[in-house]
């Protein structure tokens, strides 16, 4: 029997971190537990997120749930804009969480931006699976179940 966990904010959590007060932080761990201890089985996370927060940190609060008994499978949701940065021009580029603002020209910054993208993702990939929690990155232009199809067609092959 799986029971399914889904619409807490994990997300959020994990992308502000650094911005949470210590009192924040123990209530979302108290609110992990409070579902631990109210829940019979394991919990199937349907988790996604653009996981742009440092890696060490994704990977060490996701791997609270494996070592919780949970199957975890985390979908790096991009839109491919995201991953490849095809714009021209002159752009400003807004954090959503922060608000800080930077202007550049697309063309100047692309070949920079896709291998410290390629790094992050490279990294998070390397972290997770050495936790061995599931990682798929999604274009999010795609049905996600096909992105879920691809996780659970790897974990068929390797049995």
């Amino acid at each position: 029997m799986w029971n399914t966990l889904k619409g807490y904010g994990w997300g959020t959590f994990l992308t502000s971190k650094t911005q949470l007060d210590d009192q924040k932080r123990q209530r979302f761990f108290k609110d992990l537990a409070d579902v631990q201890a109210t829940t019979k089985g394991p919990i199937l996370m349907n988790w996604g997120t653009d996981l742009w927060a440092p890696p060490d940190d994704v990977v060490h609060a996701l791997r609270y749930f494996r070592r919780q008994g949970h199957d975890v499978v985390a979908l790096h949701i991009l839109h491919p804009d995201e991953i490849g940065l095809p714009f021209r021009g002159s752009w400003t580029f807004v954090d959503p969480e922060s608000g800080d603002r930077t202007e550049t020209d697309a063309a100047l910054t692309r070949q920079a931006y896709r291998a410290a993208a390629h790094a992050h993702f490279e990294a998070l990939q390397d972290g997770l699976r050495a936790s061995f929690i599931d990682y798929q990155l999604c274009d999010m232009t795609r049905p996600f179940d096909l992105a879920l199809s691809a996780v659970l067609a790897r974990r068929r092959r390797a049995g």
